[in-house]
């Protein structure tokens, strides 16, 4: 699979690695990609509810924007600042002061 872009509910997609690197814009309920670790390579924008990616500490190093609920990346302290902009509630990230 070659798809650019990724909409609805791809919770069961965790054995599509081709597909997950290859993919540009995911959109819906991502939150079983957890296991993912070297998946998001590709990905430039994350949409949606991405509050179980708390133990990925690798999964935003090329992640330009991030929408949605993101109180629960509050441990991802230096992969956050690579973000460009960051949308949804960050009432959690009181650490990260240069994102508000």
């Amino acid at each position: 699979m070659t798809g650019r872009r990724v909409h609805g509910d791809i919770r069961h997609l965790e054995m599509l690695r081709k597909f997950r690197q290859s993919a540009q814009d995911v959109h819906g309920d991502i939150r079983h990609l957890e296991i993912w670790l070297p998946s998001f390579e590709g990905i430039c924008d994350v949409h949606g509810d991405i509050r179980h990616l708390e133990k990925d500490e690798t999964v935003f190093r090329l992640i330009i924007k991030v929408h949605g609920d993101i109180r629960h990346l509050e441990i991802m302290r230096t992969n956050l600042r690579n973000l460009s902009k960051v949308h949804g509630d960050i009432r959690h990230l009181e650490t990260i002061k240069k994102l508000r």
